[in-house]
């Protein structure tokens, strides 16, 4: 976990960096790494992943969407969404972790919740700095379409691909993830010996 888990936290700063300009939120990858921290980790490690991106955008790494780093990222609309990554990353880690077997529906509901955990903080924040910081009207429906109901579709998408990878990454690595969820990726011992019945002599 010691590499896994800044390592989840260097593939959001790169999610940043393949980004698509959209104003005043651009598109780019870092929510399907930020979902998949949360599937492949756990809640606590894909916070702590998270929360290492962010401590390398403050001390001004340009990590955040688009290249930006430092202290500047409190003044920018974006600082919301950021605020959510280890949000999310806790949720979807808690559900998804608690799931009786790695099955991609349930994984794939399971990412779900995450989403709003970076559009609530992330829209609430938008709408504060474009009229208290950046200076321009703009009402809470107005944030709400430029700041969630473009991303919906693609985040879901997202969602759907980190699914996949998630229970792909925890199958081939779960000797070394957090032992909680082994058992879904593995039936049980006992449930193995209770389905065994001896030949008839």
């Amino acid at each position: 976990m010691l590499i896994l888990t800044p390592l989840f936290g260097i593939l959001t700063a790169i999610g940043g960096l393949l980004t698509i300009p959209f104003f005043p939120v651009p598109f780019s990858l870092q929510v399907l790494f930020v979902i998949l921290s949360g599937i492949v980790l756990g809640p606590k490690y894909g916070l702590l992943s998270q929360l290492i991106y962010i401590f390398l955008g403050i001390i001004g790494f340009p990590v955040f969407a688009g290249g930006v780093g430092g202290l500047g990222i409190i003044f920018a609309p974006t600082l919301g969404y950021v605020i959510g990554f280890p949000l999310a990353a806790f949720v979807v880690g808690s559900l998804a972790h608690n799931l009786k077997n790695f099955h991609y529906i349930r994984v794939f509901l399971a990412t779900l919740p995450g989403l709003p955990a970076i559009y609530v903080p992330g829209v609430s924040y938008l709408w504060f700095s474009t009229n208290h910081i950046l200076g321009k009207d703009i009402d809470l429906l107005t944030a709400l379409k430029v700041g969630v109901i473009v991303f919906i579709i693609p985040d879901i998408i997202k969602c759907l691909i980190a699914a996949w990878f998630g229970i792909e990454i925890r199958k081939r690595l779960s000797p070394i993830l957090p032992k909680a969820s082994t058992s879904q990726l593995n039936p049980p011992a006992k449930e193995l010996s209770n389905n065994y019945r001896e030949p008839q002599k």
